[in-house]
């Protein structure tokens, strides 16, 4: 029994070592789509500064042509004042006039707030397309480091599956099932140290007797709390 805890101890060691790679494995997704998130973002920002710029153009144009068509107006009215026969009539067209005039510097403005619009919104797409080939070298850089590290990473783990198999082939069948069904059913180790003469993993107090039973290294002793196998450095 004693042979079977020693191969117990070595195999939760190298599982304990590839539980922490494995969770960097599967963080390594993560970063990569973050190293990308920058530049994605900020040709999302260009192609929406285009289409808002190219909208902003269409509707300064027909701005400009609403306000033509009432110039053309103004001054087709104002050449039939001097032809109206009564002041009602005059009083009204003047109103007319007004009221086009009126309309046009309305226009006028809003004309001028969308050209100051559109002036920053290409110095601000002038901005990220200046700053863009510094990102996409970072993420570049920030990509091929994941991806170095993710193939040492890897090659690690790769290698602890590897060395994983001695201490498998040396445990007896029932003890290696039990071993795997703490495992699979487990968040963490299957094998829980005594620290402070308690299970390192859920706390529960070991009586003197029990630890005593563990260090003699005659049978195998699973914690009271959370089932775990039970071992003393």
């Amino acid at each position: 029994m004693k042979d079977v805890i020693g191969a117990l101890k070595r195999l939760d060691g190298i599982d304990r070592r590839l539980r922490v790679l494995e969770k960097e494995l599967a963080a390594f997704p993560g970063e990569a789509e973050e190293a990308r998130r920058r530049v994605a973002a900020a040709l999302a920002e260009v192609r929406g500064l285009d289409e808002e710029i190219k909208r902003a153009k269409l509707s300064e144009k027909g701005t400009e042509g609403e306000i033509a068509k009432n110039a053309d107006e103004i001054r087709r009215l104002n050449g039939q004042l001097g032809s109206l026969k009564d002041q009602r009539s005059y009083d009204a067209m003047l109103g007319e006039i007004r009221t086009l005039k009126d309309k046009n510097d309305l226009l006028s403005d809003g004309a001028l707030e969308m050209t100051m619009r559109c002036e920053e919104m290409e110095e601000r797409r002038k901005a990220l397309r200046a700053e863009l080939p510094a990102l996409e070298r970072e993420r570049d850089a920030a990509l091929a480091a994941i991806e170095a590290r993710r193939q040492e990473v890897e090659g690690t783990a790769a290698g602890l599956r590897d060395e994983r198999g001695e201490p498998v082939a040396a445990l007896p069948a029932a003890v290696l099932a039990r071993y795997e069904k703490l495992l699979a059913s487990k968040e963490g180790p299957a094998v829980a140290r005594i620290e402070r003469d308690a299970c390192e993993v859920c706390y529960r107090g070991v009586p003197p007797q029990r630890i005593i039973e563990i260090r003699k290294l005659d049978k195998l002793v699973s914690c009271e709390g959370c089932g775990r196998i039970l071992i003393c450095e």
